[in-house]
């Protein structure tokens, strides 16, 4: 929603490959092929180095607007040369919406332009009130998406934790890992489930 305020045309960066120069190189001709444009709305960091692009190349006056839907700014474990890129870049960013309190934190580190917060907005919640939640059962939930490729999802880590407290007390608990790329998953704690992507 947030998205269709700025966009008359969306355009999707394909940020699959581990290669930091094939990533750049599939950005820059990206970039080739978005239009001209007054303002930029971008989400994640890896969509940022299209834009990058766009605003180097062909649009120096327009305004880059970054969604940060997860913690993007993890510099303390990156070499040098990629906060040094991800610095460079942030220059660029005229603003950052984050989807949390806890992102806006993060951004405040390495960037010290304007951010607001915008909760993440989920759509066709109405079905899911009509289900009677079983207040006996022994297994917990956590659906997120591409865990390994995005590096760090919210709240997973507290899931995780949480699980293992759970089992101390529930022995036979699981932890239903639900979503696209939790297959490919592993903690080496017994009771945990990785289902990968399955239909509502």
């Amino acid at each position: 929603e947030i998205g269709r305020l700025f966009t008359s045309s969306d355009y999707n960066f394909d940020y699959r490959g581990k290669s930091k120069v094939i990533l750049l190189l599939k950005a820059l001709l990206t970039a080739t092929e978005i239009p001209k444009a007054d303002i930029y709305f971008v989400e994640g960091g890896l969509c940022l180095n299209a834009a990058y692009f766009v605003k180097l190349i062909k649009a120096r006056k327009s305004k880059i607007i970054l969604m940060v839907p997860e913690p993007l700014f993890d510099i303390e474990r990156m070499s040098k040369i990629a906060r040094f890129w991800i610095r460079t870049m942030l220059k660029k960013v005229d603003g950052i919406i984050a989807i949390s309190q806890m992102v806006k934190e993060d951004a405040k580190k390495f960037y010290k332009g304007p951010i607001e917060i915008a909760p993440h907005y989920a759509e066709n919640m109405e079905r899911f009130k009509k289900i009677d939640a079983d207040l006996n059962s022994k297994k917990i939930v956590f659906v997120c998406e591409r865990p390994k490729e995005t590096g760090h999802i919210k709240g997973l880590d507290i899931a995780i934790n949480t699980f293992k407290i759970f089992k101390k007390k529930i022995v036979d608990g699981e932890l239903l890992l639900i979503g696209s790329g939790t297959e490919n998953l592993y903690y080496d704690i017994p009771g945990i489930k990785y289902l990968g992507f399955q239909k509502p």
